[in-house]
């Protein structure tokens, strides 16, 4: 792409428009068209709207708010209502046997 640039500034610069006149009408074409996907490129930037957090992250019901915003805010949120994990055995870890039960304990202490 930089060259490209160098290339159209050495071109409008240096040889003026004798040379731009005597490209070939696809190449002048191309350039054209790079200079405009650049300038809609640089534009689009300061344009770009943050998206709503349509799927509710934070589960607070507002669904305007940005997504980033409502991250945040789940963030937030999780070091104060994580749940504890509850001691002991599940059901289907009492079926297990009692070296993998005795682990299990040991592991939730």
């Amino acid at each position: 792409m930089k060259n490209i640039e160098t290339f159209e500034n050495f071109i409008n610069d240096e040889l003026g428009n004798e040379v731009s006149e005597k490209m070939n009408a696809g190449f002048k074409a191309y350039l054209d068209k790079q200079k405009a996907k650049r300038e809609a490129k640089s534009g689009d930037k300061s344009k770009s709207k943050a998206k709503p957090d349509f799927l509710d992250l934070d589960k607070d019901g507002d669904k305007e708010e940005t997504m980033k915003k409502a991250a945040a805010d789940k963030k937030e949120n999780d070091g104060e209502t994580t749940k504890t994990p509850k001691k002991g055995l599940s059901a289907k870890q009492k079926t297990l046997p009692k070296a993998l039960q005795a682990a299990i304990l040991k592991k939730q202490k």
